[in-house]
């Protein structure tokens, strides 16, 4: 008896697996690429050099830490986004373009970049600063004290992100009356995990993506 494994399209198995290895190669060549560059900035102290001409070039007061941080920060991260931004826009553009798995524009992937861009601006400045915050203040035992930021940090995350991130890239719809009983479902099972939610929506990924179903659905919450 054929199974349903065996029934699948062995052209389309195998396009899957190369897609799958080239991404796998990707992953390596960025992996190794940041570690190069990271390793660059440690192991020559330029990093070091730059922290001391900009507190030198600012006279005895210099610059408040947390700013020459930032500065020091962008002078590494900045570069480094240059550097790799043809091989994300190859492997997050061109190529499921060329497997056919993608359906977003170049517009669009460029505005999604420069909203990822000020996103982790918006949430890694803070977190950067309040991070070396707890090494000035406690340096023995910082450590501890991140641990437990960084958990709090995520479970609020993870809790804000259907209400606020989502909706930067995805338009999300309360589901139609067709759903009403899928939603009454989803909604049920929700309140017996002792979740509150605001509804139930749906987000049409098919403007961007072949590779998941033309719509998905979520849970806000309140």
């Amino acid at each position: 008896m054929e199974t349903e494994f065996q029934k699948l399209d062995p052209v389309r198995q195998e396009r899957a697996k190369e897609y799958a290895a080239i991404r796998r190669r990707f992953w390596l060549s960025d992996t190794a690429l940041s570690g190069i560059y990271i390793s660059l900035w440690l192991f020559t102290g330029w990093a070091s050099k730059i922290t001391e001409a900009i507190s030198n070039g600012q006279g005895t007061n210099g610059f408040s830490w947390w700013i020459t941080l930032l500065i020091v920060s962008g002078l590494i991260a900045i570069p480094f986004r240059i550097l790799m931004l043809p091989l994300s826009y190859y492997s997050g553009f061109i190529l499921p373009h060329h497997y056919d798995l993608s359906t977003q524009t170049t517009r669009g992937w460029v505005i999604d970049l420069i909203k990822g861009l000020v996103i982790s601006l918006v949430l890694g400045i803070p977190l950067l600063v309040g991070f070396y915050w707890l090494i000035r203040i406690s340096p023995n035992t910082w450590w501890i004290w991140a641990a437990s930021g960084f958990t709090l940090f995520t479970v609020v995350l993870a809790v804000l992100a259907p209400v606020i991130l989502m909706p930067i890239f995805f338009k999300l719809k309360p589901l139609g009356e067709e759903y009403k009983n899928l939603a009454e479902k989803l909604l049920a099972q929700a309140k017996r995990a002792g979740t509150h939610v605001r509804g139930v929506y749906t987000f049409d990924m098919s403007r961007r993506t072949r590779a998941a179903t033309d719509s998905s659905s979520a849970l806000r919450s309140q």
